[in-house]
């Protein structure tokens, strides 16, 4: 409950009553001062406005500071690094061949999971998916330690009980990949996509969208073999193997394709 302010009539009122009563009974008034009236001056409000008004603003440019700060610093820690040449002419340092920035490689399994070729094999209840990016360090032939971007996706199969609730999972397909615009390229030749140069990012993010999608999409429909030559099998260096008749020429043109490399290396 607020309580009800007195005016200082309403409190000298109450003093006199006071005083009466003490009359009565013999004691001596105790003598109250008045109370004091504070003039305000509205040039000084107007002042301590602009004051408040200031700091608020100073306190708004240190807070956008911090926080430019703390983005020119995540931005450092991913920046591309240039590497340096010793005394001998060598490489040092790390070369970083693709930008770090993990804000740059967005997961694909939320898209993936609501695939509507996928939405027959009630994929979302059945199945879960994990997305990992890192960043893979390696040393070059030529010594140069490089980092690049490599990416992780698990394909998680659910065991359901009598409820259809999940109790366990087990790991069905584990899928790693590296960036790879090359790839990328031949990716967007297979779906008819043309390659768009001015946005380099964002291409790179469908591509790579494309990649594991079509991955998932192999594990349920496998391609079938395009080759409409008749396939039997045989038995070769003691093994049952799947054989095509080529003619002399297709031999050739193979052996041409593949150079001196040896396909039936163990």
């Amino acid at each position: 409950m607020t309580k009800r302010i007195r005016t200082a009539k309403q409190l000298a009122n109450d003093q006199r009553l006071k005083d009466e009563a003490a009359a009565r009974r013999g004691e001596t008034p105790v003598e109250v001062q008045p109370i004091q009236e504070i003039e305000v001056n509205v040039n000084d409000m107007q002042a301590m406005q602009r004051q408040i008004d200031q700091l608020m603003e100073s306190n708004a440019l240190l807070n956008a500071s911090m926080v430019a700060d703390r983005e020119k610093a995540r931005v450092a820690q991913y920046s591309q690094q240039t590497p340096t040449v010793n005394n001998r002419g060598s490489l040092i340092g790390v070369f970083e061949k693709y930008v770090l920035d993990p804000d740059n490689y967005p997961s694909p399994v939320e898209r993936i999971m609501a695939e509507p070729r996928l939405a027959p094999l009630a994929f979302s209840i059945n199945y879960h998916m994990d997305y990992k990016y890192t960043v893979r360090n390696y040393d070059t032939k030529q010594g140069i330690n490089t980092s690049e971007p490599e990416f992780t996706i698990e394909l998680w199969r659910n065991v359901l009980d009598a409820n259809g609730k999940t109790t366990k999972r087990y790991r069905a397909r584990r899928m790693v990949f590296h960036e790879d615009p090359q790839a990328a390229m031949v990716i967007a030749h297979d779906n008819n996509i043309a390659i768009d140069k001015e946005d380099e990012r964002n291409f790179l993010n469908e591509m790579r969208y494309l990649r594991v999608r079509d991955w998932v999409f192999d594990i349920f429909w496998p391609k079938t073999a395009q080759d409409n030559q008749a396939v039997k099998e045989e038995v070769i260096g003691n093994q049952l193997v799947q054989v095509i008749e080529v003619s002399s020429k297709e031999s050739a043109d193979l052996t041409e394709q593949l150079g001196s490399a040896n396909i039936f290396k163990s």
